[in-house]
């Protein structure tokens, strides 16, 4: 007997180049495009709070920006 699949890929995200403004700089990050301007200020907020894995040369924000 086979079974139907009843799960189908999730599509990628639509993501657009945002430039959010901190303290220090402006910097653009690519978010999806549906999120508001203070849930990209959130969620770079949150990446600040990464710590790195061992090994690791970049930390953080730059990490998460990358594709790390």
């Amino acid at each position: 007997m086979r079974f139907a699949k009843r799960l189908a890929k999730a599509a990628a995200p639509e993501v657009e180049l945002r430039t959010v403004e901190t303290a220090d700089a402006l910097t653009g990050v690519l978010a999806p495009r549906g999120w508001t301007g203070a849930r990209v200020e959130a969620w770079l907020d949150w990446s600040e709070t990464i710590t790195p894995i061992a090994g690791e040369t970049e930390t953080g924000r730059a990490a998460l920006l990358n594709g790390g």
